[in-house]
């Protein structure tokens, strides 16, 4: 037996909050009753915790996101131009290794 599409869930989710039985067919087109199934959905998620912060706590964060990025776009650029260096010497192993690096540390 196939599981359900992610359609198929996700309209077993909006059938359970409306309390309404959901009967999905297995295989393709309708068949017969014996192949028909109920389907019951999980329950919907927990609400998310909320986060009593100051502004001025929110505003560190994101100003030190930044930094972090710069840095990180900082890191990218110096091995991108170290790739091109390699790749100017014809040492291409190493080159594509540092394009590779640079890619990875890129936000």
């Amino acid at each position: 037996m196939r599981p359900p599409t992610p359609f198929k869930l996700s309209l077993a989710r909006f059938a359970s909050s409306l309390a309404i039985p959901l009967i999905l067919t297995t295989g393709s087109g309708c068949q017969s009753s014996s192949s028909v199934k109920e389907v019951s959905a999980p329950p919907p998620p927990a609400p998310a915790a909320r986060i009593d912060s100051s502004s001025s706590e929110v505003s560190n964060i994101a100003a030190r996101e930044v930094l972090r990025r710069q840095e990180a776009l900082r890191n990218a650029d110096q091995l991108a131009i170290r790739a091109q260096q390699l790749m100017e010497e014809g040492d291409y192993e190493e080159a594509l290794e540092k394009y590779r690096a640079a890619m990875d540390q890129a936000p």
